[in-house]
């Protein structure tokens, strides 16, 4: 038992290490431990303990971060895109990680403000500081500041920002503690 057990141990740890690629060098450490997944029908990243995301699935739109992007373009396996992260979002086209440090950094899709940064990204760029909590819908983002305040970016057509109307934003912008209603 301990000898299978070994032997296939050493078969998957072979197998990731073979095909896990790293950007910045040729080295693959792979994290032991997997804190945190998030999916969406077309890619997933994983947090691994070690605060490393990990990426994989298509990336047309540059969601990944790896720093391509268009038709065709996918990852099939498990790609190293960041490190001293402590949370992920995947949405539609989009990520949001939140850092160690509380900056929120996002990449891919952003026709309609969901980065809440002006521009085109294919590898994760600083959006947003001093934040606690991150959450990406199908073209939205919506984040929590370290104060408990509420701000949202992106689509906005059915009011999903809660903004108490309907005009999609490209920029983070603060929600009003008036505009929720208890019922």
């Amino acid at each position: 038992m301990k000898k299978t057990f070994f032997i296939v141990f050493i078969l998957l740890f072979t197998t990731i290490f073979n095909y896990c690629r790293l950007p910045e060098n040729n080295v693959c450490l792979v994290p032991t431990q997997f804190v945190m997944a998030k999916i969406n029908n077309l890619y997933s990243l994983i947090l691994g303990k070690d605060a490393t995301v990990w990426a994989t699935g298509n990336n047309s739109s540059g969601q990944l971060g790896t720093g391509q992007s268009g038709s065709g373009i996918k990852e099939t396996t498990f790609t190293k895109v960041a490190s001293d992260v402590k949370m992920i979002a995947a949405g539609g086209s989009h990520s949001l990680i939140i850092k160690t440090d509380g900056t929120v950094w996002a990449t891919g899709d952003n026709a309609y403000g969901q980065l809440g940064k002006v521009g085109t990204y294919t590898t994760f760029t600083p959006v947003a500081s001093d934040v606690k909590m991150i959450a990406a819908g199908y073209a939205h983002s919506l984040i929590l500041k370290n104060d408990g305040t509420v701000w949202t970016t992106g689509y906005n057509n059915y009011g999903q920002l809660g903004t108490g109307d309907n005009t999609t934003r490209n920029t983070f912008t603060k929600i009003n503690k008036e505009l929720f209603k208890c019922k």
